[in-house]
């Protein structure tokens, strides 16, 4: 009976021995298994990829997603254009921007101009038969108003009889048309909608009172306040994020496997603060192909 205890002693502590081995490495092994970037191994992760440099459209009008360097025009900025940066960079390859407008991305891409559009790109089904996607950004959108709101809008309801304006290409164009046929069957009146080859050009019509709204993607620090005022903000229930040919599989996992690093280790998030846009914007990563 002694040596069956003496025994059981032994077993018992030989088991504490074990958990506490086994618990001391436990941190090493987690710290292993936590995605990391390796630019180096690109030729082994993503052989199709190496030695290539990838052409981004982006469109420097959008602050605070992107826009051109103030004090030198030719290099841009912005949680677009700085993520990007950081993706490709996590990956292992150059990435480079091709200035051009929303409306011309899918042309561009189909003629091989582009590999991608790194510009906030919208998810739409209609899109999504021409491009693949990685969605990474849930979308908001807001009605800029003249500076003292004249017209007393609040709502998309408030533009009934008004005149409302969006950016050619923009997904706020069926925002925009949905709410005018609510308006008529509602009988409040018709939005006279006209469209701005871009949000400068849309801008510039509200500020030159040729529209009473604009709708827009963006935050409110993307409007200048001294000008105009955000009559309303709503989110259209999407997500946003990279626009790559159909069928580049490898290219997409690469940018997911990226953002997903960068969500992980906080970068993302110093990324959303340096240009004032609210991380709970930011959504985990998916990959949609149709």
């Amino acid at each position: 009976m002694r040596r069956w205890a003496q025994a059981s002693r032994w077993f018992h502590g030989l088991g504490l021995l074990i958990l506490c081995l086994g618990l001391a490495g436990w941190p090493d092994r987690a710290a292993a298994a936590e995605p990391k970037c390796e630019p180096a191994k690109i030729g082994t992760k993503y052989p199709s990829l190496a030695g290539k440099t990838f052409r981004s459209a982006i469109d420097p009008a959008g602050k605070p997603y992107a826009y051109r360097v103030p004090d030198d025009l030719t290099k841009i900025t912005g949680l677009d254009a700085e993520f990007a940066r950081a993706v490709f960079s996590c990956i292992g390859a150059p990435v480079e921007f091709v200035v051009g407008t929303l409306s011309g991305i899918v042309p561009a891409m189909a003629a091989g101009q582009i590999d991608l559009t790194f510009s906030h790109f919208i998810y739409t089904p209609e899109r999504a038969q021409q491009v693949d996607f990685v969605l990474f950004y849930k979308v908001s959108a807001v009605i800029v108003v003249q500076k003292g709101n004249p017209k007393n809008i609040r709502s998309l309801n408030d533009l009934c009889g008004l005149r409302g304006a969006t950016q050619l290409g923009s997904t706020e164009v069926d925002t925009l048309q949905r709410t005018t046929d609510a308006c008529v069957a509602a009988h409040k009146g018709e939005i006279v909608v006209s469209y701005a080859p871009n949000r400068p050009s849309g801008l510039q019509q509200l500020q030159t009172d040729r529209i009473d709204a604009l709708l827009g993607i963006g935050t409110a620090v993307t409007y200048a306040s001294d000008l105009f005022d955000i009559a309303g903000t709503y989110v259209n229930g999407g997500l946003a994020g990279v626009g790559t040919r159909k069928g580049d599989k490898e290219l997409q996992q690469a940018i997911f496997d990226a953002v997903t690093v960068l969500q992980a280790n906080g970068e993302e998030k110093k990324l959303y603060e340096t240009f004032e846009v609210d991380h709970a914007y930011a959504a985990p990563p998916k990959i949609v192909a149709q």
